[in-house]
């Protein structure tokens, strides 16, 4: 019994085979032997494997597919408990579109998306039942109106942003919703209040 827990120890930590020429690996990425867990390959897609990912405790921390050594499609981390932390989606090793971020109560607490590794388009963060913020980004870049709520879900902060930088009125409000504070920014810097 001893032999094959060392032996199922072995492959969660060192992985299986490596089909991969390390000259043709690019900067950053992945090989399927770097990557530890239980894989599963196709036969009827060369170079595709899935990966299962798992603790000491046999328990899978994070599953996906790798394509040529490389994440790709949807990637999903589990919490010590089993339930779901995040769900990331990729394209040949770079978040590319959706990503999900889960508390420990299984509830969704962000939502963003993701363009050749940088947030790239509607950004939200949630506490239990409301919106808590609402950005948006253009090549990691936070662009356009942001909006940042109380725990009511009444409006706190309403900005504009240009470049990643604050870029007109900004106004802040008080938990009854009256205007309270109202600036005015320019490339990041303030310019009026």
């Amino acid at each position: 019994m001893r032999r094959s827990e060392l032996l199922l120890l072995a492959i969660l930590f060192f992985g299986c085979g490596n089909n991969s020429n390390p000259a043709d690996q690019k900067a950053g990425e992945a090989t399927n032997a770097q990557i530890p867990g239980l894989k599963e390959e196709f036969s009827d897609a060369p170079g595709l494997v899935k990966t299962d990912i798992r603790n000491a405790s046999d328990k899978i921390v994070s599953t996906g597919y790798l394509l040529d050594g490389r994440k790709e499609s949807s990637w999903v981390d589990f919490t010590e408990t089993g339930l779901i932390k995040t769900v990331t989606s990729y394209v040949h090793n770079k978040k590319e579109g959706l990503y999900l971020e889960f508390n420990n109560s299984n509830q969704l607490v962000r939502r963003c998306f993701y363009h050749k590794d940088q947030r790239h388009g509607e950004y939200k963060e949630y506490n239990s039942v409301n919106i808590k913020e609402e950005r948006y980004y253009e090549n990691g870049k936070q662009m356009g109106v942001a909006k940042i709520y109380y725990d009511n879900g009444k409006l706190m902060e309403e900005g504009y942003y240009k470049n990643g930088q604050r870029d007109g009125v900004s106004k802040w409000y008080d938990q009854n919703g009256t205007l309270s504070i109202e600036y005015e920014y320019k490339n990041g810097q303030l310019v009026k209040k």
